[in-house]
């Protein structure tokens, strides 16, 4: 009953927000019996280079099937163990993150394809005011100017974390596409969603793969990742990611509420996102042999390692069919797999 009167709730702001003219919003039918609410944000806008088009370069069927059948797999052997104040990710065992940056991200974000990256709308924009509701936002002009580290877990040497040093490649940005509901709202109504478009194609190996985008059965082990700050505020150099648990508290605008799995006694610094996390995944492993798929973008939190609180993040079930239409990025389901493969909502 509790999370009917949840969805009831979602689904009358989202028919405000219709009214309004900021949003469409349908449902994804996928059986007799079972239906996924989708959103449409509406308006997008786009950073281009002068004279580029106003559209992102979508996948080709033959692209995407291919696509489908390597997503979201790694030979890296998954250990099971507790992660407490942020483990470092090793290369090949979360090939699908990328920092937004060189030396250091300021986000971070994942692979949907070999073209494609999301991230979160508000590391597009800069602000007057970072807090939410948020203030005077600007988009960023030049996508030439703004580049990403893939392929590895190290953005620079530094002692015992990276004594090997960088062992990440830089691509460069051609386009970025973002909803235009997002800063116009302040951005406080949801579609904290922005999606890259490189230059060039990357080429997939052990280290550089797509995550899979697409509807999964809801049990499975959780993970937030990214290039962020420690718990100490101190810009870290590599990769890390912590176990969670989903809150059942009342999600705000669709967005799903994670706390850490192994939380540290009360007072203590805690494990969780920070500077540089926004935009990285909230990932779910599912199956035996391991299949990864992206549930959320990294949206906003309270304090780093602060004593209570939870990580916000754009649901990303929410939005596949608009990724789908706007991508190439489709995964079907056989009409046997869908009861059991769909999240129950």
């Amino acid at each position: 009953m509790f999370y009917q009167i949840e969805l009831l709730l979602l689904l009358l702001f989202y028919l405000c927000q219709f009214i309004n003219g900021e949003f469409k919003h349908s449902k994804k039918k996928l059986s007799e019996n079972f239906e996924v609410p989708q959103i449409n944000p509406g308006k997008v806008q786009f950073v281009v280079k002068p004279g580029d088009f106003l559209e992102l370069s979508k996948l080709s069927k033959e692209e995407n099937d291919e696509l489908q059948k390597i997503c979201g797999k790694t030979n890296f052997k998954t250990q099971n163990f507790k992660v407490s104040l942020g483990a470092r990710a090793f290369p090949g065992q979360f090939p699908w993150v990328i920092a937004l940056g060189e030396g250091s991200a300021y986000c971070s974000g994942t692979i949907i394809s070999s073209r494609h990256i999301i991230t979160a709308a508000h590391c597009i924009s800069d602000y007057e005011s970072k807090q939410v509701p948020c203030g005077g936002p600007r988009i960023v002009t030049d996508p030439s100017k703004l580049k990403i580290s893939y392929g590895g877990v190290c953005l620079r040497s530094y002692e015992d974390l990276c004594p090997n040093g960088r062992d990440m490649k830089i691509a460069k940005i051609r386009k970025i596409m973002l909803p235009q509901h997002f800063n116009d709202m302040l951005c406080d109504s949801g579609a904290d969603l922005a999606i890259i478009e490189l230059e060039e194609d990357l080429m997939f190996n052990e280290r550089t793969k797509p995550i899979c985008i697409g509807y999964f059965k809801s049990d499975g082990r959780l993970y937030d990742l990214g290039f962020g700050r420690d718990e100490n505020d101190n810009q870290v150099p590599n990769l890390r990611f912590i176990e969670v648990n989903y809150n059942k508290n009342a999600p705000r605008y669709g967005n799903i509420l994670t706390r850490p799995k192994y939380p540290l006694p009360y007072g203590m610094k805690q494990p969780g996102m920070c500077n540089g996390d926004s935009g990285g995944p909230f990932q779910i492993n599912i199956g035996s042999p391991i299949r990864s798929f992206l549930h959320g973008v990294h949206s906003f939190g309270g304090k780093c390692a602060a004593s209570t609180r939870d990580h916000s993040n754009t649901n990303i079930l929410f939005y596949i069919e608009w990724i789908c239409e706007r991508t190439g990025i489709c995964r079907k389901w056989k009409e046997t797999e869908i009861e059991k493969n769909v999240v129950n909502m």
